[in-house]
């Protein structure tokens, strides 16, 4: 009975925990009477027990899942913080490597505009940024059929070496002698050149009226120096003249002079000798403050690895260095101690308009080298217009201060200044009456501006520029600037270069009101190079007291070189007058000392 009810009731048990108990099989059951439904309910609820401890094991299970899913997603979220902050600390790093980039961008390209600036010496400019040269139109040299140069024959002969075969040099036969001769001259130094060493006798007498010995002085050295003039000057004039090393000085004297000296007794000379000759070196800087006109530049230096600047303030007569820890204003009135009464000529730096002077000219050639620059960047319409007007009336500037000069046998504009000193012009601005005019071509002029040549034999001949036409020239350059510079511009480079115009309006045509002034700084720049090329040669200066000996010696010289003078011999004699007297004599003039 029991197996039978089991076999019935277990597929009823089934069916009713899977929900698919029909009401036909609960007919069943319940006809089958109680103990078959008591079994049922029973297997009914074991099953459901059962079944009930799976699910809270599983859900056991499930808990710890979802604790573990729990915390890996703490742990996904610690990541993702982490993550979140990384990638913020990239993309910071990805801005100021923008940054660093932009930067280094405008390093590089103020780099190139510096080294493509119109006031960057070309030394400065690496070799790799220089444009090619454009070929030239012509081969080098004079032109065809000039008159011959040679190196002319020495005026006196020392000694004379005969020179004759004693056989044939081809066949080795014997020789006919004739009387046929031919002469060659050769200049050459001697072999050995050795230094002259002097000893002196120098007596000390007693004085009974002083009460003391006493002694001649020995004019040939400095007080206590075994070096005499001629090794001091020559060595300094090397180095501060010429730009030469002291280790070269130190070869060249040892193995071609026979003079063994050391880099530090050649300083400690020099430095003796600079201060005897602050005196030469203040009497050029009051000539050149009180000159007529005045050229100044500056460059970089170094005293003892700090950057400081050369300054150099130079005319047809005199050269002053002055290295000074300021670029600007201060360094200026150091120098310009009191008003300027004369033509301050320099480029566009903006200390100079501290100076107060009677007159400026500000270089042209730095402006049309900022005209070219611009070109190379800026095409539009506006600018090539601004462009072609400005360089057509600086030209046009340019032009007629030449055909002035050229009248009046003053040389070239850009040439430099004259060797004589200068002379300025009245103030009326118009050309000495005493001078020629200038020769203009017939056709530069309208009929009725040439002189008719009835006219006495006083007049202008008829190529001739009048001075009130010079003038009336000269006013209609400067109503053409002012033009220029007043115009509204909407690009920036003409808005920039019409601004600089309006500023120095004044002072852009000066050097058509005087005869020694030039339109450019290039003298300024020409006097400053030997210095700059003494720089890279030897690296300035390792001490105060070393740029101060720098900025005497090499004005003594420059100014020297300037003036047609000897160099050593100059100094050499006045080293003697000083040992002699205990004064420096003046600074010569050009032509004063021989040699």
């Amino acid at each position: 009975m029991r197996k039978h009810a089991a076999q019935l009731i277990t597929p009823l048990v089934e069916a009713a925990l899977r929900g698919t108990f029909t009401a036909a099989q609960a007919r069943r059951l319940y006809a089958e009477g109680p103990d078959a439904v008591v079994l049922a309910l029973l297997a009914a609820a074991k099953r459901i027990a059962e079944q009930n401890t799976r699910l809270a094991e599983q859900q056991a299970q499930l808990a710890q899942q979802n604790t573990r899913l729990t915390e890996q997603q703490a742990q996904l979220a610690q990541q993702n913080t982490r993550l979140t902050e990384q990638q913020a600390q990239l993309s910071q790093q990805e801005t100021r490597l923008a940054e660093q980039q932009t930067h280094l961008a405008a390093l590089h390209a103020e780099l190139h505009d510096t080294a493509s600036s119109p006031s960057t010496p070309s030394g400065m400019v690496p070799v790799y940024a220089k444009p090619n040269t454009p070929r030239r139109r012509r081969r080098p040299g004079a032109r065809v059929g000039h008159p011959g140069a040679r190196r002319a024959s020495p005026a006196r002969i020392d000694r004379q070496e005969v020179h004759r075969l004693p056989r044939c040099p081809h066949c080795g036969g014997r020789l006919q002698r004739c009387q046929r001769t031919r002469s060659r001259v050769i200049e050459d130094i001697p072999e050995l050149i050795e230094p002259v060493a002097t000893e002196h006798l120098v007596h000390r007498d007693y004085c009974p009226q002083c009460q003391k010995h006493v002694e001649p002085v020995v004019p040939d050295a400095l007080p206590h120096a075994a070096l005499g003039h001629r090794v001091i000057s020559l060595t300094s004039w090397f180095h501060y003249g010429l730009g030469v090393t002291i280790d070269q000085i130190v070869d060249l004297l040892g193995y071609h002079l026979q003079t063994k000296l050391t880099p530090g007794g050649l300083v400690q000379a020099w430095q003796r000798l600079a201060a005897i000759l602050v005196a030469w070196y203040e009497q050029i800087g009051t000539e050149a403050k009180t000159s007529t006109y005045l050229h100044a530049d500056e460059t970089g230096w170094r005293v003892n690895g700090q950057t400081y600047w050369l300054w150099c303030f130079a005319n047809a007569q005199v050269c002053y260095y002055m290295i000074d820890r300021c670029r600007g204003r201060p360094a200026l009135e150091k120098f310009f101690t009191a008003a300027f009464d004369g033509v301050l000529i320099t480029d566009f730096w903006a200390a100079y308009a501290a100076v107060e002077a009677r007159d400026r000219q500000y270089c042209l050639t730095h402006l049309l080298r900022e005209l070219e620059k611009v070109d190379g960047r800026n095409t539009s319409a506006e600018w090539r217009r601004f462009a072609r007007h400005l360089r057509r009336l600086l030209r046009d500037g340019l032009r007629l201060k030449r055909r002035r000069q050229d009248s009046a046998g003053a040389g070239q504009v850009s040439e430099g200044p004259p060797a004589q000193p200068p002379t300025a012009l009245p103030s009326t601005a118009l050309p000495p009456p005493a001078l020629p005019p200038p020769a203009l071509p017939s056709t530069a002029l309208p009929s009725t501006a040439l002189p008719s040549t009835a006219q006495p034999s006083t007049a202008l001949p008829p190529t001739a520029l009048p001075p009130e036409v010079y003038q009336r020239r000269c006013d209609r350059l400067n109503r053409r600037l002012a033009a220029l510079a007043d115009a509204p511009y909407r690009d920036a480079d003409a808005r920039r270069l019409a601004e600089r115009l309006r500023r120095y309006r004044e002072s852009i045509f000066t050097f058509l009101d005087y005869a020694e002034v030039t339109a450019d700084n290039n003298f300024a720049e020409r006097q400053i190079r030997p210095a700059v090329v003494l720089r890279k040669n030897s690296q300035s200066n390792r001490s105060e007291r070393g740029a101060a000996t720098q900025a005497v010696l090499m004005s003594v010289y420059r100014t020297l070189k300037l003036r047609g003078l000897h160099p050593t011999q100059t100094v050499v004699q006045a080293l003697r007058t000083y040992m002699q007297t205990g004064q420096l004599p003046p600074l010569p003039v050009a032509g004063i000392a021989s040699g």
